[in-house]
């Protein structure tokens, strides 16, 4: 998950000169091969351990906890991408230019480094609800910057747009494993944050499309931006109600302790 991160920020960076040398569509399409690359290359030496791990992921899904991380998970991340994608096309719409809107995106992630590190030093304080729901809370702001964007599209809304998108949104990533570690940890748990990631995979899809579709239909931006809103707050309110502060150390996720396995 580091890797991939991190390797995310770097091409972030390198994304708007690509772009203004060879266009958006070749540039998505060189990203999307690089990541495919290095993903395969990382993972290569550790996909035999992962397939030998077998046992408790038919016991997290008889819990309400997992299913509430689950739609946590697809929620908050098809927030994520909705924007991820449709931001730069959206900023050139309203006015910004193509360069302009290259570098808010490259930006995006380039602040969102510091705000990773901190949110994550941070959940272990004050609990990981807290975290997730000011990640969300980054997006919702970002989503209604962008509203407000269309009728004064000034540099420094834009700006703000960006910082609380990388630095609190982005900041989601930070606990996307530490909270079914908490509520699931055991030597199984790579199965089952797999299992989970499944669905914060069919958000990320689901985020870009549904906000094409809905675009397409109506012309315009606005309910699709509301809807992404939305999800920000369900994706917060599911993970309070997946609670992990209060099965942390749980015993019947225990490497140690078998006896017992969680209720909700």
């Amino acid at each position: 998950m580091g890797v991939g991160v991190n390797a995310r920020t770097a091409f972030s960076l390198l994304f708007p000169p690509i772009v203004d040398e060879f266009g958006w569509a070749h540039g998505v399409t060189a990203g999307a091969f690089s990541f495919g690359f290095l993903v395969t290359a990382v993972a290569s030496p550790f996909l035999g351990r992962l397939m030998d791990r077998r046992g408790t992921l038919a016991r997290s899904i008889r819990t309400a906890r997992f299913w509430w991380i689950a739609v946590g998970y697809l929620s908050g991340l098809y927030a994520w991408y909705a924007v991820q994608v449709h931001q730069t096309k959206y900023l050139v719409e309203i006015g910004f230019s193509a360069s302009q809107a290259a570098w808010a995106l490259g930006f995006v992630s380039l602040v969102a480094v510091p705000g990773q590190i901190a949110l994550g030093h941070l959940s272990d304080r004050i609990g990981r609800e807290w975290v997730w729901t000011v990640g969300n809370l980054g997006f919702v702001l970002c989503y209604l910057s962008l509203l407000v964007l269309r009728h004064a599209p000034t540099p420094t809304l834009l700006a703000f747009m960006v910082v609380v998108q990388g630095l609190l949104g982005y900041g989601l990533v930070s606990v996307i494993g530490a909270i079914p570690a908490d509520v699931f940890q055991g030597a199984h748990y790579g199965t089952i944050l797999g299992s989970l990631m499944t669905s914060a995979i069919v958000g990320g899809a689901a985020g870009p499309w549904a906000t094409g579709v809905m675009y397409d239909a109506s012309g315009s931006y606005t309910a699709p931006l509301a809807v992404a809103i939305g999800c920000s707050a369900l994706s917060a309110a599911t993970i309070w109600l997946a609670a992990p502060r209060k099965v942390r150390a749980f015993a019947g996720w225990s490497v140690h302790s078998r006896r017992r396995s969680p209720s909700h």
